[in-house]
């Protein structure tokens, strides 16, 4: 699993990051906070996920872990990434679990304004 630090922590500095990393031009992100053990099945349009630590202090266990289909544990990004933003390139048939309150932004293929 593809894990990147990212610098310019401002959507446009994500995105742009994103889209060097999966070659996609039309991304859209989208913030939410995720409580604890809150289970999450991204979209197929996911490209990537990005988790925010940059509120968590040295005491606090806050983590978010990947797991594949059969929920089996893949990676995790924790403690080693506090105070950071980090990009996980998503792969398909994955889900993501919060251990602790995490913000977490989801990266998506931007379909734009529906056609009507």
């Amino acid at each position: 699993m593809k894990k990147i630090r990212v610098k310019d922590v401002s959507d446009e500095g994500i995105l742009e990051r994103c889209r060097k990393e999966v070659q996609v031009d039309d991304l859209a992100i989208e913030w939410n906070l995720h409580n604890d053990l809150e289970v999450t099945n991204p979209t197929e349009s996911i490209v990537a996920i990005v988790v925010d630590l940059t509120s968590i202090d040295s005491a606090s266990d806050t983590q978010l872990r990947v797991y594949d289909g059969k929920d089996n544990p893949v990676d995790m990004v924790g403690k080693r990434y506090m105070n950071r933003v980090v990009m996980v390139i998503w792969e398909r048939d994955r889900k993501y679990v919060c251990y602790g309150k995490c913000r977490v932004g989801q990266i998506r293929k931007d379909q734009g304004p529906a056609s009507t």
